[in-house]
């Protein structure tokens, strides 16, 4: 005969006592099973969304690089989601699963965009720092490759609208430009805290070029910086 509470019901109708313990050891064990299910669920769930979290970090950074290159193009005027959505091929679900609103997909996307250009600048530096003189020679010729992607993140900086907040995240990207310093100080084999004022000096020269491109200005700028660096590195 069967095993489980119906047998046991059929084994002793008339004893009661005997049926509510045995009632009670099978919604325990139904409890018990339960919570392991659940146990189970939960660290699946955990697995799967560490599993998720790099696939979704390359998502974001799809849709950033289409955000960004859009803005660069039609600027803080021009650019609305509506459009956004239809010059990129993202939808307005994906847009607004991944930003809040416009504000918030501007300001991403602009941050996104500042990091790749200061990266591929850097990148630029490291692959000539054996001739820091040819590095600062050729290097307004290197910058203005990225003209458009650097006015409109100026733009964004100086808005009256963004502005205030993308100087904070500027300012995030101070331990970046440390970072390199430290790096490039290796390089140089010299003193990342005096060489961070010219790294400063350095971007403060490239952006200026970047939106006046006063060529003269420039020249002297990166004369007056690779001085500096030439007393430091002696």
């Amino acid at each position: 005969m069967g095993e489980g509470v119906f047998s046991l019901y059929i084994y002793v109708p008339h004893n009661q006592n005997y049926v509510n313990i045995y009632m009670k050891l099978f919604f325990l064990d139904i409890i018990i099973e339960m919570s392991i299910i659940i146990k189970i669920y939960i660290l699946f769930n955990e697995k799967a969304r560490k599993m998720r979290k790099p696939f979704e970090r390359d998502i974001k950074k799809e849709i950033l690089g289409k955000c960004f290159g859009y803005l660069v193009e039609k600027g803080l005027e021009n650019a609305s989601v509506k459009n956004m959505c239809e010059e990129t091929g993202i939808s307005s679900g994906s847009i607004y699963y991944w930003f809040k609103d416009k504000d918030e997909a501007v300001l991403d996307s602009a941050e996104y965009g500042l990091t790749v250009v200061t990266n591929k600048l850097f990148d630029y530096v490291f692959s000539h720092i054996d001739d820091v003189g040819n590095v600062l020679k050729t290097f307004p010729e290197k910058l203005m490759e990225y003209k458009k992607e650097l006015r409109f993140i100026y733009q964004v900086t100086t808005s009256n609208q963004y502005g205030e907040r993308m100087r904070m995240i500027a300012d995030r990207l101070d331990s970046v430009y440390v970072a390199y310093s430290e790096k490039l100080s290796k390089s140089l084999n010299c003193d990342s805290k005096k060489l961070l004022p010219i790294v400063y000096l350095f971007i403060s020269a490239t952006l200026d070029y970047v939106v006046w491109e006063d060529e003269a200005k420039m020249e002297h700028e990166l004369k007056a910086i690779y001085s500096f660096l030439d007393i430091l590195l002696k």
